[in-house]
């Protein structure tokens, strides 16, 4: 049965996974569209019934396997202290044709900031690979960056002013997750 109907935007997204013959791509809901957000719950564990953008994936690497790694590696971490994303497994058809089984997702952008955290977007900064700015600018990144790279972090000051720039146990639980579940399209692919 049909739950909601919108004009929307889309948009490819991904760096290597755009060779796989399933494509991964950003929805958008836009007034100009006709609607600005996709009004129903999505995701049966989130308590949101609006969305502005949401992101199709295609499993990438995952793709000739089991199609789910990611989603579940994402709801085995949900107890530790890293951000997650709503999963829901899709059936994708674009123009009348099959396109898969794919993974729809919260979009980490300023929107899901604000829903989350009630971080007003004004206030976000979304980067991406080495400091690629998506929402906001790098500026703030940038100089922590500067920081550690001719600071040494021993000295218990250093170390307290970097807990002020960044989540370190976030930081931490983000390398053990990765490392943990071996992720091949990280550190340096992460789309």
């Amino acid at each position: 049965n049909e739950v909601v109907n919108n004009n929307i935007g889309i948009r490819i997204r991904g760096n290597y996974s755009r060779v796989y013959p399933s494509k991964a791509y950003n929805i958008y809901s836009r007034s100009e569209l006709g609607n600005s957000s996709l009004n129903y719950p999505l995701f049966p564990d989130q308590t949101d019934d609006s969305y502005t953008r949401i992101s199709i994936k295609s499993s990438s690497g995952d793709q000739y396997h089991t199609l789910f790694r990611d989603p579940l590696n994402h709801e085995l971490i949900k107890g530790m202290r890293v951000v997650t994303e709503a999963y829901q497994p899709v059936l994708t058809f674009i123009n009348g044709e099959y396109w898969g089984v794919q993974s729809m997702r919260e979009k980490l952008d300023d929107k899901f900031f604000k829903r989350e955290f009630n971080i007003e977007e004004d206030d976000i900064e979304v980067l991406e690979n080495n400091a690629i700015v998506e929402e906001g600018d790098n500026d703030h990144y940038l100089a922590m960056i500067s920081y550690v790279n001719t600071n040494s972090l021993t000295p218990t000051p250093n170390y307290d002013y970097i807990k002020t720039q960044m989540d370190v146990e976030n930081f931490q639980d983000y390398f053990i997750s990765n490392i943990f579940f071996q992720n091949v399209d990280w550190p340096g692919n992460r789309s």
